[in-house]
């Protein structure tokens, strides 16, 4: 399955995809184990599940710029974005998640959840935006950040709809 945003292309996650990704994680073994999971994650929950590449399209096709995951897990899907450093600070991980949560949705998720570095100031606000609240779990992981985890319970109607809508408030997820 294809998603098209207004500046990105989602596209399946394919095993020749995994050099180049890694190529652009510089190496950092949290993000080849995320890489990894992308690609080549096929288990029981697999139909409920989607691994995409962020590519953005250009003249000569698509670059590669990310990874982003729909998890299935027992009682929610958790959610996976990954933009690659360089290309990072252009509100791309805000666009895929806005491009992929709707998707969410059809696959029968209605609480999400995702895990953002606690340091990260831009990923925290861009959860927030789109009605993640923080769920006070936080995981450690030695030598890296914190991980905080969000959560977004869509019960109510039209939040499936419309990610771009923060909870009730009507307010538009700015671009």
């Amino acid at each position: 399955m294809f998603i098209r945003s207004p500046r990105l292309f989602l596209r399946p996650a394919w095993p020749e995809d995994r050099d180049e990704l890694l190529a652009l994680s510089a190496a950092r073994e949290d993000v080849r184990a995320r890489i990894d999971g992308v690609l080549f994650d096929r288990g029981p929950t697999a139909l409920r599940s989607a691994g995409f590449v962020v590519t953005v399209p250009d003249g000569r096709g698509a670059t590669p710029v990310g990874a982003l995951k729909i998890d299935a897990r027992r009682d929610h899907a958790e959610l996976m974005v990954w933009i690659a450093d360089a290309f990072r600070g252009e509100g791309l991980g805000a666009e895929a998640l806005a491009a992929v949560m709707p998707l969410a949705c059809v696959l029968g998720h209605r609480t999400l959840v995702i895990r953002v570095e606690a340091t990260d100031g831009a990923s925290l606000r861009t959860v927030r935006r789109f009605g993640f609240v923080p769920n006070g779990e936080v995981l450690h992981r030695p030598g890296r950040p914190l991980l905080a985890t969000y959560v977004r319970s869509s019960v109510g109607p039209n939040t499936c709809d419309d990610p771009h809508r923060v909870r009730d408030t009507g307010q538009p997820l700015a671009a």
